[in-house]
């Protein structure tokens, strides 16, 4: 037996095989059965559809937050660092008898 490769490797559903309805064994009945079962398996697949989305929505959205509130924490700290610099010089901390007041 050979590996699955492509798209069958990465959990892609297997391709639908179809034939021509001159070479389906059984005639038009065993053609109209066929496409019933692929009716229903379509449905199936179609019931789950609408809840993908919302969960991928979902997870898009929390994921957005999360990155925002990482660059706002990020922001607000180097502005601190920021405005720490000019007290440090204000108040003469930064010499070699003082620490820095961003170091406290």
């Amino acid at each position: 037996p050979t590996a699955p490769s492509g798209a069958a490797a990465a959990g892609a559903p297997p391709p639908i095989s179809w034939s021509p309805p001159d070479a389906v064994p059984g005639g038009r009945g065993n053609l109209l059965q066929r496409y019933q079962v692929l009716f229903s398996q379509t449905k199936d697949l179609e019931r789950h559809h609408f809840s993908e989305i919302a969960l991928a929505f979902t997870a898009g959205g929390f994921s957005l937050m999360v990155v925002l509130a990482t660059s706002r924490t990020l922001v607000s700290m180097a502005g601190r660092r920021r405005l720490a610099a000019p007290l440090d010089s204000l108040l003469n901390l930064g010499g070699p008898r003082g620490p820095r007041l961003s170091e406290r």
